[in-house]
């Protein structure tokens, strides 16, 4: 009898309906295969954007730090507030230089702030202006923009892109301000990935605390001992000069 059934006609239809069966099968076991491997190949590519950006992370704090270490050698043997300023302005440079920026400097009557390092075009800050223009030296600690249109923009700011925010940094001196360090940041980093720009911008933030607070404690032994030498060498009532001064 079984072999009356297996010759006629619905052999051939159970016939086909196993391989269908049989290439269903294997076309989800397949599709499962590939989105496996799809998914693995996304991790895997995650995996390098993220080793990607922390190799950049590390190869620019090493930059950093050695021109941290060159300009502090340098400013620890200025012998003058001039000298400290020429070199403050050609090192920033090298340390942002992507970045507009300005370093700005409280004057002795502490009724304004000047500019004694401008860098990129065209200039980021105005060159003399109010303490009070701004928010970061009114309030003693960073201020960070990165929306100007719902940011509170320090007056002092201006040809800043709409698309593009900044940051100023007060520097300080024994818990005094003495002036800010000014930052904008780079055009370029609106075209890196979401990932890699978000490090950047801390790496900057992180790296301009550490300036901010060398270049503040230079300038303020800086005028502390030419005042001392000043002092030293004038009579205090007369502002001439006194014997030791005729000695040296």
């Amino acid at each position: 009898m079984f072999q009356e059934w297996a010759r006629g006609q619905d052999v051939k239809y159970i016939f086909i309906l196993v391989l269908a069966v049989f290439a269903f099968a294997v076309g989800i076991s397949l599709r499962r295969g590939r989105t496996r491997a799809e998914q693995a190949l996304g991790k895997s590519e995650q995996a390098l954007d993220k080793s990607e950006a922390k190799l950049i992370q590390i190869e620019q704090r090493i930059r950093d730090m050695t021109l941290l270490s060159d300009m502090a050698q340098l400013l620890l043997a200025s012998r003058s507030v001039d000298e400290a300023d020429a070199v403050i302005g050609q090192e920033l440079q090298h340390l942002f230089p992507h970045e507009s920026g300005a370093v700005c400097v409280l004057s002795a009557s502490r009724n304004f702030m000047e500019a004694i390092a401008l860098w990129g075009e065209p200039p980021p800050t105005e060159r003399v202006f109010a303490p009070d223009d701004c928010w970061a030296f009114r309030r003693g600690q960073m201020h960070v923009v990165s929306n100007v249109h719902a940011g509170a923009v320090c007056k002092h700011v201006h040809n800043l892109p709409q698309s593009i925010g900044y940051l100023c940094m007060p520097m300080m001196a024994q818990t005094e301000a003495v002036g800010i360090l000014h930052l904008q940041i780079a055009p370029h980093m609106l075209d890196q990935p979401e990932r890699i720009r978000e490090l950047e911008v801390e790496s900057t933030q992180r790296l301009a605390v550490t300036v901010a607070a060398q270049i503040g404690l230079a300038l303020a032994n800086l005028k502390l001992s030419e005042a001392l030498r000043i002092q030293s060498t004038r009579d205090i009532l007369t502002g001439l000069f006194n014997r030791r001064y005729m000695e040296e």
